[in-house]
C-alpha cells in the first residue's frame, strides 16, 4: 500500500571550498556591527561567542525558521574567529544564503517538486546542503517564503540605516565651524 503521486526526497550537496566571485561588498559599514564585541587588537575576536553573537545580529540566516536553518561547526567558527581568511571566506557565503536557498526554491520547482525543508551547514570540509521535497506538488514552503522576506526586510531596514548614518557623518565633515553671534 503506497500513497500514489507524492514522494519525499533529501538530498545532500557538499562542496569544497566554495568560491564567490560574484559576490558584491556589502554597503555595510563593518564598525556598525562591531560595537559591544570583545575584540583584540588585529581587529579578531577574542572568543567564539561574541563572534557567533555578532554573526547573527549580522546575518539572520543565521536564526533559524521551521523549515529552513543555515549552521556553521564549532570548528569552523573556531577558526574564523581568529583567522581573517576564513572569516573573509565564511562571511561571504552567509551574505548570500538568501540567494541560494531562493535558487534552491527554483531549482525544485523546475523539477516539478516544492521544497519543504533546506539545511547548511558550513563544515571544515566546505558547505553542505541538505534538502527535503515533495514530488509532484509545485510552489514554495510559507515558512521558509517568511524566512526570506524577512531576511530581505531587515536587510533593507539595515541598508538605510547605514544610508542615512553616511549622510549624517558627510554632513559632520562638511561643517567646518559654527559662527557664534552677539
Amino acid at each position: 500500500m503506497g500513497i500514489n503521486g507524492v514522494s519525499l526526497y533529501a538530498n545532500t550537496y557538499t562542496y569544497g571550498n566554495v568560491k564567490n566571485e560574484n559576490v558584491k561588498p556589502s554597503k555595510n559599514s563593518e564598525k556598525n556591527y562591531y560595537a559591544g564585541y570583545t575584540m583584540n587588537s588585529a581587529n579578531k575576536f577574542k572568543n567564539v561567542s561574541d563572534y557567533s553573537k555578532y554573526l547573527t545580529n549580522k546575518y539572520k540566516c543565521l536564526t533559524p525558521c521551521k523549515n529552513a536553518s543555515v549552521l556553521i561547526d564549532r570548528s569552523v567558527m573556531q577558526k574564523a574567529c581568529g583567522d581573517e581568511k576564513t572569516a573573509k571566506w565564511l562571511e561571504e557565503n552567509l551574505a548570500i544564503m538568501p540567494d541560494v536557498i531562493r535558487n534552491a526554491q527554483k531549482a525544485a520547482i523546475s523539477h516539478g517538486s516544492k521544497l519543504i525543508s533546506v539545511e547548511f551547514k558550513f563544515t571544515n570540509n566546505g558547505t553542505e546542503m541538505t534538502t527535503c521535497g515533495i514530488f509532484g506538488e509545485t510552489g514554495t514552503d510559507s515558512e521558509i517564503d517568511k524566512w526570506l522576506e524577512r531576511m530581505k526586510e531587515d536587510k533593507e531596514k539595515e541598508d538605510k540605516k547605514t544610508e542615512n548614518m553616511i549622510a549624517i557623518e558627510a554632513t559632520t565633515k562638511n561643517k567646518v565651524g559654527f559662527d557664534t553671534y552677539a
